[in-house]
């Protein structure tokens, strides 16, 4: 069975959510290490540390909007795994990676080891793939800087996150704040 993007019908292409997420993972291990080590000039440091920040917190909303809410429909004898959060607003608030490298790997190992093998077998694949194409909508709206939101799955998180989402990107537009890989050797 073909994967349809639920807006305009054309069947879903390109990753599924679990390798969506993963490949996320992936790039956020690798900002850290590389924020970790503690190299390059202060303005350098500083531009990925708000990449760091963004990337994390784009991650959270998305998992939090897509990955939470379907391992709680389909695996309800666990609880989801939780997610970064403390780890995204000490940084950004601080400025300090103290632990953040190993909290991102041991939230990897969490999600990818436990989590998205039982998704996989619990969830269709179509309907991983139906969410891999909203994820992929929803990342360009999705918040840059942690916020105090409701739950994504309530009607008053699914309207503020977006809202939040466009503030974050004009604020960061208007800021110069590096949110974006292809931006932070730039400006």
């Amino acid at each position: 069975m073909t994967a349809h993007d639920p807006v305009t019908s054309e069947p879903a292409t390109g990753p599924d959510l679990l390798e969506l997420l993963s490949e996320e993972h992936r790039a956020v291990e690798e900002l850290c290490a590389k924020l970790a080590s503690g190299t390059g000039t202060g303005k350098h440091r500083t531009r990925l540390t708000d990449l760091v920040v963004a990337e994390l917190s784009r991650h959270r909303f998305l998992e939090d909007r897509y990955l939470y809410p379907v391992a709680r429909e389909l695996l309800v004898d666990d609880p989801p795994v939780a997610d970064i959060d403390d780890a995204v607003r000490g940084l950004w608030k601080q400025g300090v990676v103290t632990d953040l490298l190993d909290r991102v790997r041991a939230h990897v190992r969490t999600t990818e080891g436990v989590l998205f093998p039982r998704l996989r077998t619990a969830c269709p694949q179509v309907r991983l793939a139906e969410l891999g194409q909203r994820v992929r909508e929803a990342r360009e709206l999705a918040p840059t800087r942690p916020h105090a939101q409701p739950p994504a799955t309530s009607v008053w998180g699914r309207f503020t996150a977006p809202v939040l989402g466009v503030a974050d990107q004009v604020r960061d537009e208007l800021t110069g704040r590096c949110t974006r890989v292809d931006r932070l050797s730039g400006r």
